[in-house]
């Protein structure tokens, strides 16, 4: 037996009517169920039952067996003492708290259907187990959960930024633009551009800041793409001749040139072409993240990142390589994807840190102000019949499809929980 399912019953008073009783046969009447504790502790707090007559008011935590809580700890857990009753699948042992107190024990009795339909949702194959089902699921309660979702991802970005930032001894500049260069690669090169970032101190541009040639030559040379030209030309020995010097002057050791990869990619997206946009946004924003956190607006964020490639890569995709004249300037598509996964979460999680609120509200303003992601796992939201209105609802249902749909979290979710009662 699932505890969640338990949980469940408790939540949504699925327990049989009338038939909610202490061991010893007294009735226990539910007044409130109290909120679910997703946190250590009791799994509900503030509950309110009458038993006798007399009212009670605690919290309640649930278990298959009544030794669980025992075999949790809970009994020298003094988090627990506030506990007023103690609900179970099985009654086989005493419940007592910390301080000797033997605590109120209630069976959860319910219908086998309802479990029997919840096993079907969690066994299912379907890549969404309620897929064909959500038309139980009304417009203000499909928002509420996507809004609180959105946020669920955004402080799952901030806790990793946290990570970096204190690898970074707590340095905003370097974080963000580490960050920012990942979110250059895109999904098939984030790996190598962050790699790239973290091997070359962005205080070290600022020391070269009045040249582009050699911003292009550090970058170039540590992602290990200057090396193995036969017959290089002009702009590739220059770029070569900067970075022997610039090599050594900051004992650079630069990344594996093969782990770049350009199959299956759009020519735009190379990571030479890339690489070559990231050295242009670095030589115009001599302070990016200051910069950044100075946009209110996508016109802002559209300014600042339209960035174009130097003159050698309008005939170029890759050294050596020339192509039709084509300016390579960070399109508005590109940078909508560097909001969504970088700068709208770094202002978000820079806001937390600081206890700055209107940088949360803004990361979420500008989500809702960019249209929705297009990928395979949002298609399959769309087949399911829901069409998510902007990115910050894109960005919800990939946490759900990641966090609760692949680990089948159906009875922490808002949408299981209506599909399960509607269908008992």
């Amino acid at each position: 037996m699932d505890e969640l399912f338990l949980q469940y019953i408790w939540k949504y008073q699925k327990f049989r009517a009338g038939e909610l009783q202490l061991t010893n046969g007294t009735p226990v009447e539910v007044l409130s169920t109290g909120e679910q504790n997703y946190d250590s502790g009791p799994d509900f707090f503030n509950i309110r039952i009458r038993i006798n007559g007399t009212i009670w008011a605690g919290n309640a935590e649930v278990h298959f067996r009544s030794s669980d809580w025992r075999k949790h700890g809970h009994h020298l857990d003094h988090a627990f003492d506030n506990v007023i009753l103690h609900l179970v699948q099985i009654n086989d042992e005493d419940t007592k708290t910390a301080h000797g107190q033997i605590l109120p024990v209630a069976v959860l009795a319910y219908d086998d259907s309802l479990y029997k339909q919840y096993k079907q949702m969690i066994e299912t194959r379907k890549f969404i187990p309620c897929h064909g089902k959500l038309s139980c699921v009304s417009n203000l309660i499909r928002r509420h959960w996507l809004d609180r979702l959105t946020v669920e991802r955004l402080e799952k970005r901030a806790a990793q930024f946290e990570i970096r930032f204190q690898k970074n001894q707590n340095c905003w500049d370097e974080t963000f633009y580490q960050f920012t260069a990942r979110a250059f690669g895109c999904n098939i090169n984030a790996g190598p551009f962050e790699l790239l970032a973290g091997s070359i101190p962005i205080k070290y541009f600022s020391k070269q800041h009045d040249s582009r040639l050699q911003i292009e030559a550090m970058l170039f040379g540590q992602a290990g793409l200057l090396v193995n030209h036969t017959n290089p030309d002009n702009y590739q020995r220059a770029l070569l001749n900067e970075y022997t010097f610039l090599r050594n002057k900051y004992k650079l050791t630069p990344i594996p040139g093969h782990l770049w990869k350009n199959l299956r990619l759009r020519p735009a997206n190379f990571p030479a072409v890339r690489i070559a946009q990231f050295a242009s946004l670095i030589y115009n924003c001599r302070n990016l993240f200051s910069e950044v956190l100075e946009c209110h607006t996508m016109d802002d964020i559209y300014s600042l990142l339209a960035v174009t490639a130097s003159e050698y890569w309008d005939t170029h995709y890759g050294f050596g390589k020339p192509s039709h004249r084509i300016i390579k300037k960070l399109s508005h598509t590109t940078i909508d994807l560097i909001t969504i996964n970088t700068i709208a979460p770094f202002m978000f999680y820079y806001g937390n840190k600081r206890n700055i609120q209107k940088y949360k509200n803004l990361a979420l303003w500008l989500l809702e102000h960019i249209k929705p992601e297009k990928n395979s796992i949002i298609t399959r939201w769309k087949s399911a019949g829901t069409n998510p209105a902007n990115a910050a609802e894109s960005q919800a249902l990939l946490h759900l499809t990641s966090e609760y749909c692949k680990s089948r979290r159906c009875l922490t979710c808002e949408f299981g929980c209506l599909v399960l009662n509607s269908s008992y």
